[in-house]
């Protein structure tokens, strides 16, 4: 398989991944291995691009420690390390796995410039976080007073929101009682034409998957 290659015409090509993804001559058989698993023992077939996977997977799995799925995953989705690794980070930020982030996500994510971030407001707490389920960002607000809620949010939202000179005002004028939040999944709390008459109050499972570190504020609400 790769291994016997090495001694064809396609030595050359061969060498060439193993020096640029840091392959050593035992790691061939590992190479070698994840070649017949992924490729059904097909690889005279399959395009030079493609021979270069198994050497990608076997780099990631060694640099990164991921498993096998992991690496494929992002060998097979993604073109470059540099993405690879903000993938990677995107699954970190947000406590998931891997294989849960799609390219949208990665869209987003990097359109915003992060995965999950705090607002400074004299109100309380504001959380914003992306929401692979949903596929948007999530508004969170634990204010001094009333219950926490949360407002979905796009991208360029969440930019007018975080550029605003005070979170407060933006709130008020923009956000706080309008109904068109109170309709959108993943909205809870106090939303809707009667603030103080949320249509749905927020529970456990909307801030299931809420970033760990700010879910110590919305505990004691759920």
């Amino acid at each position: 398989m790769v291994a016997d290659m090495v001694k064809d015409a396609r030595s050359d090509s061969i060498n060439t991944y193993m020096k640029r993804w840091n392959i050593s001559k035992d790691d061939l058989v590992k190479v070698d291995k994840l070649s017949k698993e992924y490729y059904n023992d097909n690889l005279d077939k399959i395009s030079l691009s493609e021979i270069e996977y198994p050497f990608q997977i076997q780099y990631l799995m060694n640099k990164e420690s991921l498993n096998s799925d992991e690496a494929y995953y992002l060998v097979d989705n993604w073109d470059s390390e540099a993405e690879w690794l903000d993938v990677m980070k995107i699954a970190e930020d947000l406590n998931v796995g891997i294989e849960d982030v799609e390219d949208d996500d990665v869209d987003n994510v990097m359109s915003a410039g992060e995965a999950k971030g705090e607002i400074e407001s004299s109100l309380g707490k504001v959380f914003y976080w992306y929401s692979i389920a949903l596929g948007t960002y999530l508004l969170t607000t634990v204010f001094d007073k009333g219950n926490p809620a949360q407002y979905p949010v796009s991208v360029s939202e969440l930019e007018d929101i975080r550029s605003s000179e005070s979170f407060g005002e933006y709130f008020n004028k923009n956000i706080r009682a309008n109904s068109k939040y109170s309709d959108k999944e993943g909205s809870c709390g106090c939303i809707g034409d009667d603030p103080d008459k949320p249509k749905r109050l927020c529970n456990s499972l909307d801030f299931a998957q809420m970033p760990e570190e700010f879910k110590q504020y919305v505990t004691r609400y759920i």
